[in-house]
Formats: structure tokens, sequence, C-alpha cells
């Protein structure tokens, strides 16, 4: 697999609040990232976030495409997705465990 980076990493407090970037933040199997909305709702339920929503990702290669293919442009924290990753090729991922760091 490709050497990929982690350029970005956004939270949000409560659902549709805005996205605050941060430099890191401790992230806890089973909630998500300490901070965000999912995981402050499965703290708040007392049990542990559906596996398909503790963290989101986006590609970089995505939001760099968007202007060209579409004449749309997006930032990071406009897609409300947590990590923000360069030379990953995500859809690769799906339905595969990996680790990041």
């Amino acid at each position: 697999m490709s050497e990929g980076k982690l350029l970005e990493i956004h939270i949000a407090s409560e659902k549709g609040g805005p996205m605050r970037s941060v430099d890191e933040v401790r992230v806890v199997p089973g909630r998500g990232l300490e901070g965000d909305r999912t995981y402050l709702r499965a703290e708040a339920r007392g049990r542990d976030a559906e596996p398909h929503r503790e963290v989101t990702l986006i590609e970089c290669e995505t939001l760099e495409a968007l202007p060209r293919d579409s004449g749309f442009e997006l930032t990071a924290a406009d897609t409300r997705r947590n990590l923000l990753t360069s030379h990953v090729p995500l859809n690769h991922l799906v339905d595969r465990e990996f680790r990041i760091g």
C-alpha cells in the first residue's frame, strides 16, 4: 500500500454544528473521536457508536478534483468528514479493518 498521510482532523460537538480543526484527538474504540458528536452521543447513551459512524474519512484528491470536474469547491470541513487523507485509496478500504497512525 502507498505511503498515506493524515492531513487534517475535524470534529463537531453537535450534529450540524460547525466543524473545527484540531491538531490531535484521542480515539476511543467503539466511541470515535473524543469531543466529536458521534463520541458524545455514544457516551450519553452508555453504549458504543455504530461501527460505520465512529470516524469518517475523505481523500484530499477528491476535493482537488471537484472544481475541475464539476466547478464546485469544498473544504475538508465542508464535507463534514473527520479525517482528510492524502495518498490513501479509501474505496479499497471499504469493509476492511485498518489502522491510522
